[in-house]
């Protein structure tokens, strides 16, 4: 979950529950098809996040959407895929 500046550090739209409740699902999900998940909730910026928690737990890859920028915005800010990608050891699949 992404965390804002402000007076009040988490945007009032994020929903812990609801949070939780998605990932349980995704890990449900996921067992259905017969791939055992590790569930992961942390905050902060996602790119730093991301890349720390795949150093820390020493992944091989990081699969990743392509984020909502469009070409012109990513060329210019990189994005969360593209900072992953340049601070982490692990391989990083970006799906468009």
């Amino acid at each position: 979950m992404p965390v804002y500046a402000g007076r009040r550090p988490i945007n009032p739209a994020d929903d812990r529950v609801v949070h939780a409740q998605q990932l349980m699902d995704a890990e449900a999900y996921l067992a259905t098809e017969g791939v055992e998940a590790q569930l992961i909730e942390r905050t902060g910026q996602p790119g730093d996040v991301i890349a720390r928690t795949a150093n820390e737990g020493a992944f091989d890859a990081v699969l990743m959407g392509s984020g909502r920028l469009g070409g012109i915005a990513r060329f210019i800010f990189g994005g969360v895929p593209a900072h992953v990608a340049s601070h982490t050891r692990a391989t990083v699949i970006i799906v468009h």
